[in-house]
């Protein structure tokens, strides 16, 4: 639930590609400005996670600027299970329409479905997808 509602709350695309997605979008509702969010699946201990790279922005884009300094790595989800389709990441167009990875105009992404699967008891895969429609992107205000 977390992760939906920061990609809901994207106000930039930077990079999106099948297994990793960086954003520029509020961590928390009480945030100033938007964090720069890389989300990705990386090894820890013999296992898949799904990890997060916050790093706090000077001001919001485009005149802040990332602060390296302050970046820390947050483990999303322990367990995580190749999705079915192979990719966590699906990017649509305002007509529900896929848009192939990596993407190389974000402008055009509307909405992100997010895939997961998760192993249960080492054996039992749970998978799950969720449609975010980006907030800051509708089309029919």
């Amino acid at each position: 639930n977390r992760v939906t509602n920061v990609l809901r709350s994207t106000t930039g695309i930077e990079s999106a590609n099948d297994n990793d997605l960086t954003i520029y979008a509020y961590l928390y509702p009480s945030d100033a400005y938007a964090s720069k969010i890389k989300y990705y699946m990386k090894d820890e201990a013999g296992k898949k996670v799904l990890a997060a790279d916050v790093v706090p922005m000077t001001a919001n884009p485009p005149t802040g600027v990332p602060d390296e300094s302050k970046k820390k790595t947050i483990t999303i989800l322990h367990s995580l299970a190749v999705p079915p389709n192979g990719r966590l990441f699906t990017y649509l167009n305002a007509g529900n329409g896929i848009v192939s990875a990596p993407v190389s105009d974000t402008s055009i992404v509307k909405s992100i479905k997010l895939s997961l699967g998760m192993n249960i008891d080492g054996t039992t895969v749970q998978n799950m997808d969720v449609l975010v429609i980006i907030r800051n992107r509708k089309n029919n205000l």
